[in-house]
């Protein structure tokens, strides 16, 4: 989405689903990178979403470096882990809550933002029962300042 307005951005809304010939979460995340990021990436950007994706997942501790690693070279990086200084799959706070494994949990959501952006982005995930009940996922706040996007 190109956002316009006060402030103007970019916006990439994620929700990797598995269907046809996208037969896993990493593969349709890196089409993503490549066929949205060289336009997108190119002004103040965010990218946002339920991405499904951990090394803390079982059989993605390869790709999910990969993606955070494209990511990067196209100038997008997770706000929570530049903010926490906390490992990828070893995060303090899980933001998906697996409900058919109790106590399990695991840091699937994110919020990437362009270099520019990135000293001006807060995040914080709310604790369980600070966020209604309907839904297994914590969601990632984050506030950009005004200020970062207008330069």
């Amino acid at each position: 989405f190109a956002i316009r307005g006060r402030v103007e951005f970019r916006l990439l809304a994620g929700w990797p689903v598995k269907r046809g010939e996208f037969t896993s979460y990493h593969r349709i995340l890196m089409e993503s990178l490549a066929r949205f990021c060289p336009a997108a990436c190119t002004v103040p950007t965010i990218f946002a979403g339920d991405l499904n994706t951990s090394t803390g997942v079982r059989n993605q501790e390869e790709s999910h470096p990969a993606f955070v690693e494209k990511a990067a070279e196209l100038g997008l990086v997770s706000a929570y882990h530049r903010q926490t200084g906390e490992r990828f799959g070893r995060e303090s706070t899980p933001t998906y809550l697996d409900g058919s494994r109790k106590g399990m949990g695991f840091h699937i959501d994110y919020c990437f933002v362009s270099g520019d952006l990135l000293e001006s982005t807060r995040v914080r995930i709310p604790r369980p029962g600070e966020w209604p009940s309907g839904s297994d996922h914590l969601p990632v706040i984050a506030e950009v300042a005004d200020e970062a996007i207008r330069q």
